[in-house]
């Protein structure tokens, strides 16, 4: 589906349909193109951006720009019906995603949507029934993971055994190429697989994954990382709470304390508290 971005960069350049497409391919095509209504030859794509003095590279970001803002616009919506618990605009998010889905064939609206009946059932009171095996089956098959894939683990970190998770997250960890914002999103998937790990009891392999994830926290860290990294820190505590060992409270409350007090985070801080709390009583059962 990329069509409509050529269109915006044809439109900003104030090039005609007719003058783009002169002698590469007919004007007619090249409309069917931009409306999405046909594929195009990556030679003829290429000859095409050339005309508008454009690279393959720009092209590129202008795609990867607006999955990003698409991702955050996502994230933005999920938790802020969870913060106020919102059952009405949960439930229209959901609407949005599956008519998005039945316009677009494009799987990231099937699956944004079953992220929200997620959710939804996991918030207020069960009314999906929700089959998440295209998503893991999607992950599966994807053999190398970008911005797309670390959101949807980070939103279904309970998707895989805990073995796999384990391989997931112990590929993830060492893996330092990318963007900022691809290294965020990795980070993000690498610690909410810890999660699931702690939650089911698997501390040798969560142990083993935090240990690599802290050992990047040097003198000489970027602080772009520095949310990631307190909340790796809280998770780390989580851990320790795990393993009967008194320091993973105070590391818990700590972090707390810093999201709530020193940065203001009131609805996240009370996120990582009921965590924070489950865990305690999960420890104590154990």
């Amino acid at each position: 589906m990329t069509g409509k971005f050529f269109q915006e960069i044809r439109e900003k350049k104030n090039q005609s349909i007719m003058n783009t497409s002169e002698g590469i391919v007919t004007p007619q095509f090249l409309r069917k193109y931009e409306r999405e209504n046909g594929d195009i030859r990556f030679s003829n794509l290429v000859q095409l951006l050339n005309r508008l003095n454009t690279t393959i590279d720009e092209f590129i970001f202008e795609i990867e720009e607006s999955l990003d803002i698409w991702l955050y616009e996502i994230e933005e919506e999920i938790d802020q019906a969870y913060h106020a618990g919102n059952s009405f605009s949960l439930k229209k998010f959901v609407q949005n995603q599956e008519k998005l889905y039945q316009q677009t064939k494009e799987e990231r609206f099937l699956f944004a949507g079953l992220i929200g009946k997620r959710f939804y059932n996991y918030i207020f009171l069960p009314s999906y029934t929700v089959d998440l095996s295209p998503i893991t089956n999607y992950l599966r098959e994807t053999e190398t993971w970008g911005k797309f894939e670390f959101f949807l683990v980070t939103y279904n970190s309970d998707l895989f055994e805990p073995e796999e998770a384990f391989f997931y997250a112990n590929q993830l960890v060492t893996q330092q190429h990318g963007s900022f914002e691809a290294r965020k999103w990795r980070f993000d998937a690498v610690l909410h697989l810890v999660r699931y790990l702690i939650d089911e009891n698997q501390l040798t392999s969560a142990e083993k994954i935090m240990l690599a994830y802290l050992k990047n926290l040097t003198p000489n860290r970027d602080l772009k990382y520095l949310h990631h990294d307190l909340y790796a820190k809280f998770v780390y505590g989580l851990l320790l709470i795990k393993k009967n060992d008194p320091r993973g409270a105070r590391q818990c409350e700590r972090v707390i304390e810093i999201f709530v007090e020193d940065c203001g985070y009131l609805n996240y801080g009370n996120r990582l508290n009921i965590v924070y709390q489950s865990t305690l009583a999960q420890a104590k059962q154990s």
